[in-house]
């Protein structure tokens, strides 16, 4: 009887090492034969997290397309995949986790964001790359929006917020980019109120 797709090596599943390693051929045998992508090694890590930490690009690309749950959070440091390849600079990771809808808002334990690591480590490609999906996504917001308020007085508060939006963007080059936070919350506070939710790219 061959073995388990879903053996491990010590505390590590089979995936998880693929992964790491970049064995992409590996990795996709494991997969094709069951393997659960969602598994975890002993630090709390999955697949695609140890993917994007070492920056195998291709892997990552596969378990994107395999459905895995690019959002999940280590259990060790709370990172996810979009704040470990932040963090380590992997260009090409970060590109493929935005363009697959990963969440750029989570922060790992010590509270900081994946902007905000690369920024900190200066990582100008994907400084760069985040910020631009932070602009698509208030953008998203404020049509949202401007289809569901009224006109009149639901068009003042309106134009409010989307001043303040940009006022914010404006200060953006001077304040830690954190201050994202309650500028999306208000907006999606009033999303909500006018009807309808407020997930990227929904119709």
């Amino acid at each position: 009887e061959g073995a388990s797709p879903n053996a491990k090596v010590g505390q590590d599943p089979a995936i998880v090492i693929a992964a790491h390693r970049g064995h992409l051929k590996i990795l996709r045998l494991l997969r094709e034969a069951g393997a659960n992508i969602e598994a975890m090694n002993g630090s709390g890590a999955t697949a695609i997290m140890w993917a994007a930490y070492t920056g195998r690009t291709e892997c990552v690309r596969d378990l994107i397309n395999a459905g895995c749950d690019l959002n999940v959070a280590d259990q060790t440091d709370g990172s996810t995949a979009l704040i470990f390849a932040s963090r380590w600079g992997h260009r090409d990771s970060v590109r493929l986790l935005i363009e697959a809808d990963a969440d750029t808002d989570p922060t790992d334990s010590s509270g900081k964001s994946a902007l905000q690591l690369a920024t900190a480590f200066g990582h100008t490609a994907i400084i760069d790359l985040l910020r631009l999906q932070r602009r698509q996504d208030l953008h998203a917001l404020e049509a949202r929006l401007a289809e569901r308020l009224a006109p009149g007085d639901a068009g003042l508060v309106l134009r409010g917020h989307l001043l303040e939006a940009r006022l914010e963007r404006r200060a953006d080059r001077v304040l830690a980019p954190g201050r994202r936070r309650p500028r999306l919350a208000a907006l999606l506070l009033l999303l909500r109120r006018h009807g309808g939710g407020a997930q990227r790219g929904a119709g």
